[in-house]
């Protein structure tokens, strides 16, 4: 189970995922691509790590690059 202080984001395709590390890293949001956690299933096998006060900036970074998402976890 994912620890309560990071959250996930997931991706339909590892395209997505790696324009998600590009913008982020681009933006300087802090964050890492890492494995999709076991008990997360529904994605690419990849997802977006980063720490929960992040998660508004990331939503919003998203949105303004067109990033198809499956969802947060």
């Amino acid at each position: 189970m994912p620890r309560a202080d990071y959250f996930y984001t997931l991706f339909y395709s590892m395209n997505e995922a790696l324009k998600m590390e590009q913008q982020a890293k681009r933006l300087g949001i802090p964050g890492r691509l890492v494995p999709t956690p076991r008990g997360i299933s529904g994605s690419c096998g990849m997802s977006w790590r980063a720490e929960i006060t992040e998660r508004s900036r990331i939503e919003e970074m998203v949105r303004a690059n067109n990033i198809r998402v499956r969802g947060y976890r």
